[in-house]
């Protein structure tokens, strides 16, 4: 990893080394602790103006209140309105200490979200207002949908998705607007002509489409901000400077929360001394090895699911994510139940816990710490290179660039984070507030792009909530974004126009125009598990993938629950700092009344605390000098508060800035860049897949959509359409079917013909459907693309494979219309006789493959349906039930339907054929083949029965495996 040129600097306005509680009476009455105060709680300052800010005067609660303010101001440097401010800063030459001459200080204010967004919804709807399509908006059988948010009392954005009904009207004017965004005049216009309406009726329709969201104006909020923002103040931030209340508060239209500040200190060109650059290298290497490849288990899953459901294809993001369509990201929607699952407990997706997983850190910090009998219980734990030899350094690439954010102290450095998709993840909110930051954050966007060439990285637009999106705010870093609930501005790469597939274990992310591969970023320290939104949470995801995102290195992710966590480092660096969690009745005690410095103190004795602590959770920490009776009555009020603390130890020492009025505890903040290639563009697709893949209306292949409900689709399929495919065998070469939601019930059947043939069929396809009895009981059906399924099957297989599904389709056909003469044919039991004798077919007697293709794939399902104890519990119980009809069907009994000859024939076509196939492409050929199967078995919910047939498949194999009797040659000797 290569180090920026400049570090990010984030400081206290104040200095700790000025900081005593006594000094709150002065404090209160400097200008620049009123301003601040006014910006971060303006009913505060309100509280406290009434009180002309005296100490004599205010309550117990309000001096605790801006006590706390000022404790924040002397020593926690997160930036946050004027109480800590931030600069750019070279690396310090070793040893040497620049004079600081002067300190001056640009309070930047721009409008805050919650007070843009008023102002946005204010704006007038007229001839010149800009709309644009909801990026979210996409097409289905019935019409769009799209995802559509409202704000909740909290200020939170709640998204949902709505669909709109099929309209020609709307589907012109939709398409109309699908290329670049137009003027309200512009589309009133183009109704007019296209309808004969008025000019109001055309505006009526544009305003119920912008309110229902499926149109976006322009005049919404933006989280990009232009180079100058417009309507920003700026205001030199000293003592001198006016009261910010006076300024805004008078005219009674303003507080401090129609802001968004920034605090730039000014005139200070010190930063971290650059010896410490070895240091902060080596630790990355350490935590690398200690924190090992996480996986983000919701991204995992959802890449299972997509290659179950649709292999190699390359799948459009919005159907993927779509829960009817494609698959709920990070959740899974419930199924219908049918006899053959009675019993069986599913759990929802997510519901099992995660098991504990025992990697080399544990063993390591086990041994050095809990096992060490050497070293005194809270005395440090040291790591060293030659504990770390024998661990493995990541396969995984760092990303293309990180962030290193850590506090000199004394002689050591505090690491406080490490890692991230993107250094930009810590400083772009930052580069609002001028120029100076915005090209800093753009080196790295760039330093990004020039080491992965023909990668196009995107920035992920999404408004999440009026308040917490002011640190979602930024310039444009990266030339493209990925706007979702957010006017598209230039440079949009709409998820209309992106595509998914999975690549060698990859999700890939494509954009279909260009055909280059994205890397979707977020460049704000916006915590995106806040947002509810399953499309937002995947792309966000989507940016860990692959690489070593998280390096942060946390004791108590891997050893929970404990009361006390050492401080662990390596060398000089601290890669975790000591720390204690009070239990509730600890707490109590040392509030009893009156309170006592002296329980306290022997308190800290007993468990070890050191006199210097930080305490509270996150960034919202406060510092005690608990040697100090009236910081240490501060602590014990604290302690009121209902959420307990987790005490840290707060290191100080001589490593801090000298600037204008003391020392500074400073935190910086480095870019650190990976010079090698991390991304692959996306790979051109196999030489054998260009074969002709779209048949639309028309051409060879015939393909409908006929919506039914689920109890009459057995009666389309049975007594409509199979006779009718019966009075045109001559004309029709193939014809099979699939059972389809997308959410609604519907049969997807192709028909392969002769071309002079189509016209004549479709038509009386058409005219089969819209009579009687189909009237009756199909809803609607439509003709569409027949796409084939090329990077599934390839080129040289897929004409076989279609061979599979027409004469499956015929069978399954004859199982479902059976008559009295195959009674003897067990119907509970034949599909899971009906899938072995299919797996059979691929394996003959090779007991080693066939048990290992049952038990990947009883293992995927099992894993996709929760993989619970009760689960494989109520399946085992549930084949021991069956277990003995089955052995007697597959030793004596008859288990296949009368003309079944062709579909064996062709079975074993395809497994002759797919022999060069390598073992895992083999064996997702037959789990297709044998998952089309049960499709079109079973009316809904075919995926659990693909579950428990797996399950009894795998049963049946192991005993075929033992005693060599359960082969089920049988019928398809011969074949």
């Amino acid at each position: 990893m290569v180090f920026g040129d400049r570090v990010f600097v984030r400081r206290p306005f104040f200095s700790p080394s000025a900081y005593r509680v006594e000094k709150l009476r002065e404090v209160l009455n400097l200008t620049v602790f009123k301003n601040a105060l006014w910006l971060a709680s303006p009913e505060f300052y309100v509280q406290l103006e009434k009180k002309d800010f005296n100490y004599e005067l205010l309550g117990r609660r309000e001096k605790f209140t801006a006590l706390k303010f000022f404790n924040r101001m002397s020593f926690r440097s997160v930036p946050f309105g004027a109480f800590a401010g931030f600069y750019l800063a070279p690396w310090a030459k070793s040893g040497v200490r620049k004079a600081v001459v002067g300190q001056s200080a640009r309070l930047l204010m721009l409008p805050s979200v919650e007070r843009r967004m008023e102002i946005k919804a204010t704006a007038s709807f007229d001839d010149h207002t800009i709309l644009a399509l909801n990026p979210t908006l996409y097409g289905i059988t019935s019409g769009w949908r799209y995802i559509r948010f409202v704000t909740e009392k909290n200020a939170k954005l709640s998204f949902f998705a709505y669909q709109l009904q099929y309209d020609e009207v709307d589907a012109r004017l939709l398409e109309h607007l699908s290329a670049t965004p137009l003027s309200t005049a512009d589309l009133v216009a183009f109704l007019e002509e296209l309808t004969g309406c008025t000019a109001e009726e055309g505006r009526m329709h544009l305003w119920e489409l912008l309110t229902e969201q499926v149109l976006l104006s322009k005049d919404t909020l933006s989280l990009l901000e232009e180079d100058e923002c417009q309507d920003s103040f700026c205001v030199d931030y000293r003592e001198e400077a006016p009261l910010l209340a006076d300024l805004f508060s008078r005219e009674g239209r303003f507080n401090g929360r129609s802001f968004y500040a920034g605090l730039e200190i000014k005139d200070i060109n010190r930063g971290i001394e650059e010896h410490w650059q070895q240091e902060i290298s080596e630790a990355i290497g350490v935590l690398a090895k200690l924190s090992g490849s996480r996986t983000i288990v919701p991204l995992e899953k959802f890449r299972d699911g997509f290659v179950q459901k649709f292999g190699e294809r390359r799948v459009p993001l919005l159907e993927a994510l779509d829960p009817d369509l494609g698959l709920a990201y990070d959740g899974l929607l419930e199924m219908d139940v049918h006899e053959l699952l009675n019993g069986l407990d599913f759990e929802r997706n997510g519901q099992s816990a995660d098991p504990l997983e025992w990697t080399p850190a544990h063993r390591l910090l086990m041994k050095l710490w809990m096992q060490n009998a050497n070293r005194n219980a809270t005395e440090p734990v040291e790591i060293s290179a030659h504990d770390l030899s024998d661990f493995q350094t990541p396969a995984t690439a760092m990303p293309p660039s990180i962030s290193v954010m850590c506090t000199p102290a004394d002689t050591q450095l505090i690491l406080n984070s490490a890692g991230g998709a993107g250094a930009n993840a810590l400083t772009g909110r930052f580069s609002v507030f001028g120029k100076v930051f915005r090209d800093y954050c753009q080196v790295i966007t760039k330093q990004e792009s020039i080491a992965n060439p023909d990668i196009v990285f995107a920035e992920i637009l999404q408004v999440s909530h009026r308040k917490i999106d002011n640190i979602n705010r930024r310039c444009l870093l990266y030339e493209n974004v990925i706007p979702l609930n957010h006017f598209p501005p230039e440079g949009s790469l709409l998820p209309r126009d992106l595509e998914l597939f999975v690549k060698a274990g990859e999700i890939i992310l494509l954009h279909r125009p260009t055909g280059r591969r994205i890397i979707p970023r977020l460049s704000t320290a916006f915590n995106y598990r806040h947002n509810d939104m399953p499309l937002f949470r995947f792309l966000c995801d989507l940016q860990y993938q692959s690489v070593l995102g998280s390096l942060d290195f946390d004791p108590e992710r891997l050893f929970p629950g404990l009361d006390f966590y050492p401080r662990i480092t390596y060398g000089k660096v601290v890669l975790s700092l000591g720390r204690w969690h009070l239990r509730r009745e600890e707490v109590d005690h040392l509030l009893l009344e009156p309170l006592s410095i002296g329980r306290l103190h022997l308190f800290c004795r007993e468990r070890h605390m050191p006199v210097r602590i930080a305490a509270g959770r996150g960034d919202q920490q406060l510092v005690f000098d608990l040697s100090n009776d009236s910081e240490a009555l501060f602590f014990l009020e604290s302690l009121r508060d209902p959420v307990i603390p987790v005490i840290t130890e707060f290191i100080e020492g001589p490593a801090r800035v000298q600037g204008a009025g003391g020392d500074f505890s400073c935190q910086f903040v480095i870019a650190l860049f990976n010079p090698d290639r991390v991304y692959l563009p996306v790979p051109p697709p196999d030489a054998g897949q260009q074969g002709i893949r779209d048949f639309p209306p028309g051409s060879e292949w015939i393909y409908i959509k006929v919506y039914t409900t689920t109890r009459s689709a057995e009666t389309v399929l049975l007594n409509i359409l199979l006779p009718w495919v019966e009075q045109n065998r001559r004309r029709i070469e193939q014809w099979f079917f699939v059972r389809y939601f997308d959410p609604e019930s519907h049969l997807r059947v192709r028909f392969r013909a002769n071309a002079a043939d189509v016209k004549d069929l479709q038509f009386g396809l058409q005219e089969l459907l819209t009579g009687d009895p189909a009237s009756g009981i199909v809803q609607k059906a439509y003709y569409d693309t027949y796409q084939r399924e090329l990077e599934r099957y390839s080129e040289a297989l897929i004409g076989t494979v279609e061979n599979v599904f027409c004469e499956g389709s015929e069978m399954i056909c004859r199982f479902l219309s059976r008559g009295p003469d195959q009674n003897e044919i067990d119907a509970e039991l034949w599909p899971v006789l009906h899938c072995y004798h299919m797996i059979s077919t691929f394996f003959g007697r090779n007991h080693e493959q066939l048990i290992g293709l049952c038990q990947w794939a009883a293992g995927s399902f099992f894993a996709e349906h929760g993989g619970g104890k009760k689960l494989k519990k109520t399946m085992d119980d549930r084949f021991r039930e069956l277990r003995p009809r089955l052995t007697e069907q597959l030793r004596h009994g008859r288990s296949e339907v009368n003309g079944a000859d062709g579909f064996w024939k062709a079975l074993k076509s395809l497994a002759h054929i797919s022999m060069a196939l390598g073992s895992r492409k083999r064996q997702k050929l037959i789990a297709d083949m044998v998952h089309m199967q049960v499709n079109r078995i079973f009316p809904s919910g075919q995926r659990r029965y693909e579950a428990f047939i797996w399950h009894c498949l795998l049963k049946i194999s192991v005993t075929a495996a033992k005693n060599g009797t359960l082969t089920g040659d049988g019928f398809i000797a011969g074949y």
